[in-house]
């Protein structure tokens, strides 16, 4: 209450409160609210009274030594234990894809957030310079040790997509840093490509420099993807692929494939003079095309027309006052497959935003880009990283299949588990929602 010289008295006593048929003391203080009326608020709860005798609250008792974040730190060993991931990647790797899980920034003083996320119960002690040092690989390395990896966690997949995506460089120095064909764009950029299979698990990605156009690494891609030993795939790539040769190359490396074919020319013609006339439907997830097939260059075209889709974009396009394009919503396929079904192959040709997906979730969540290390390896060595904690993702989201929770949903509950070790050596895994009590339950983590 306020007295004569401005200061404040603050009256502190202890309550009994009767919660349930049980005793329990509290601290609280008296206060006067904005109309002069005394009030009382909680200060610290003091414990439960059993037969006159105060029993101190649990963590008092305990005696707690450390408490750090384990939810992501848990799933990475209960991964790496059932695919055996530490045979192909050293602790150190594993520990900087953790680190880069739980805050991509933390790499940025690796010696520091090392003990602050508990990480030397998981890894063991690791010194800054030893994480450093795993990182010494070449590219060679990196490529041999990602065959190894997706060898430990395939499953038997049908499609491999690959496409490549540029990343913004922030340097002047880096032999892989170039302008891509882009005029707009104002810096120089790396290129990235990378390969999928149909449950969007990578099985590899390779570092160009940034004028190097996608249709062009599809020569090495080949050579890579018969390394990992994927034999009669079904090689699913972008409209930017298509190209006789391209084709011609696929075929004589033994693999089918399905490609987007731009609409000019002969296509734009043929898909303007079909599509009043198409009245085949492929059923998709949310929404349904209209087809027509036809042979074409020793393999079928097929060609498709998301009505749905062209009315949402004209009206979009008419709102900004442009003009709308007569071929908005239509695509045009081509396959070397003639045995497998048209619905099948619209649909892995659509399913390739897979890729997409895993670009974005590369350069979102992960931290991809934009690249602000200046030599080659340093470049080779972030994305690597960034790879790993994208594989551990992948596998993560295998398991959360048809649970209605997405990785990215998972990953953020994760970020709130807690691991609590008290002074005896006890330690207690503490999960706060449903969500991460159920996402632990899925990985078999006890709590």
């Amino acid at each position: 209450m306020p007295c004569r010289d401005n200061f404040i008295i603050t009256l502190v006593f202890v309550r009994k409160l009767k919660i349930r048929g049980r005793t329990y003391l509290a601290e609280v203080e008296g206060y006067r609210d904005e109309k002069g009326r005394v009030r009382q608020r909680f200060v610290r709860y003091l414990g439960k009274l059993d037969g006159g005798r105060l029993i101190e609250p649990r963590y008092k008792r305990l005696g707690i030594a450390r408490v750090y974040p384990c939810g992501i730190q848990e799933v990475v060993r209960s991964l790496a234990e059932e695919h055996g991931l530490s045979q192909h990647v050293s602790s150190g790797l594993l520990c900087l894809a953790t680190m880069h899980l739980l805050q991509p920034s933390s790499l940025n003083s690796v010696a520091k957030n090392f003990h602050r996320f508990g990480l030397d119960t998981y890894f063991g002690h690791l010194s800054p310079s030893k994480l450093y040092s795993s990182l010494d690989l070449s590219e060679e390395e990196i490529y041999r040790a990602e065959l190894e990896l997706y060898r430990s966690v395939r499953r038997s997949s049908s499609s491999i997509f690959y496409d490549i995506t540029s990343i913004y460089f922030y340097g002047s120095s880096c032999s892989l840093a170039a302008r891509g064909y882009n005029p707009r764009a104002a810096l120089p950029q790396v290129n990235i490509g990378l390969a999928v299979d149909g449950d969007g698990v990578p099985i590899f990605h390779r570092v160009f420099r940034g004028n190097v156009h996608g249709g062009a690494t599809l020569r090495l891609f080949l050579e890579c993807l018969k390394n990992a030993g994927l034999r009669r795939c079904m090689l699913v790539l972008d409209r930017g692929f298509f190209s006789d040769e391209n084709v011609s190359l696929v075929r004589e490396s033994g693999y089918h494939i399905t490609v987007g074919v731009p609409l000019r020319g002969k296509v734009r013609a043929m898909m303007e003079g079909e599509k009043a006339e198409m009245r085949e439907t492929v059923l998709l997830r949310s929404t349904y095309l209209y087809v027509k097939e036809m042979r074409w260059k020793g393999g079928r075209l097929i060609l498709c027309f998301n009505e749905k889709e062209a009315a949402t974009m004209k009206n979009l396009l008419l709102r900004r006052g442009k003009k709308a394009n007569t071929l908005l919503g239509c695509y045009a396929l081509y396959t070397s497959d003639l045995s497998a079904s048209r619905e099948e192959i619209v649909r892995r040709y659509f399913e390739r935003d897979l890729i997409e997906r895993s670009f974005k979730a590369l350069k979102s969540v992960l931290g991809l880009g934009p690249l602000r290390h200046w030599l080659e390896n340093k470049v080779n060595n972030h994305i690597y990283v960034c790879y790993l904690s994208y594989l551990l993702l992948t596998l993560l989201q295998r398991k959360l299949k048809d649970k209605g929770l997405t990785i990215f949903k998972a990953l953020d509950e994760l970020k709130y588990v807690y691991k609590v070790s008290t002074k005896e050596g006890v330690e207690k895994i503490v999960a706060t929602t449903k969500t991460q009590k159920k996402i632990l339950k899925l990985m078999g983590i006890k709590m």
